[in-house]
């Protein structure tokens, strides 16, 4: 419900939403009816989250969170992975899909250049620039 609060306080474009039983605990709905709804969208494109990304696996901790992601990405013509260097290498439950399926992973500037050459094989990747005031040591307040 993040983005969906922010696209609509600060922006002009139309919002879907799915409908279906709400999550609260990942704010997204999920379950049959959320799933079909996807059915007679033509999406342009579909961004999903991840809790996960080892080598070609992209993985979720529940099966129903998976679905809904899979009919949105199905319906979409350009799929991206949103994910931040801490996902990788890493894996969850459930994989819902394989990385070879997105066209784009969008991560952070703190991706390893070993990481960015081995995930590069399955997809583009698309990364934050770095900022030269950036400094990782001291915690974010």
């Amino acid at each position: 419900m993040i983005a969906f609060n922010y696209l609509k306080n600060h922006t002009s474009y139309r919002i879907l939403l799915t409908g279906g039983e709400f999550s609260p605990i990942t704010e997204e709905f999920i379950g049959e009816v959320a799933e079909r709804s996807f059915e007679s969208l033509n999406v342009d494109i579909s961004f999903a989250a991840t809790n996960g990304i080892f080598d070609n696996n992209v993985t979720t901790a529940q099966f129903i969170e998976g679905n809904i992601q899979n009919a949105a990405l199905n319906a979409a013509k350009i799929k991206c992975i949103v994910a931040d260097y801490s996902k990788l290498n890493k894996s969850d439950v459930y994989t819902f899909r394989k990385l070879t399926d997105f066209d784009y992973l969008i991560t952070d500037n703190h991706l390893s250049e070993q990481d960015f050459n081995h995930y590069s094989k399955y997809l583009t990747i698309l990364k934050e620039p770095k900022n030269d005031t950036d400094n990782h040591d001291e915690p974010i307040h």
